[in-house]
């Protein structure tokens, strides 16, 4: 919890570069959000850790199911 937080703050909040980070190395995300920026879906298309992209996707597409059937 505390490496991915440290992510958050590193990526400004940025979600999705976080679980980047957090799963392919904080290099790796930073040169990937370099460059999509905050467009989100050019983010995960950039991704080009085929096992990163799908983490990124797996645990986000959790996250707005957990959301949609629990609120926030």
């Amino acid at each position: 919890a505390f490496y991915l937080d440290q992510q958050l703050d590193g990526f400004d909040g940025n979600v999705h570069a976080a679980l980047a980070a957090y799963n392919a190395g904080p290099g790796n995300a930073a040169r990937w959000y370099e460059v999509a920026g905050d467009d989100i879906d050019l983010f995960v298309e950039t991704i080009d850790f085929t096992e990163t992209r799908l983490y990124v996707e797996r645990i986000y597409l959790g996250h707005a199911i957990y959301r949609h059937l629990y609120g926030q």
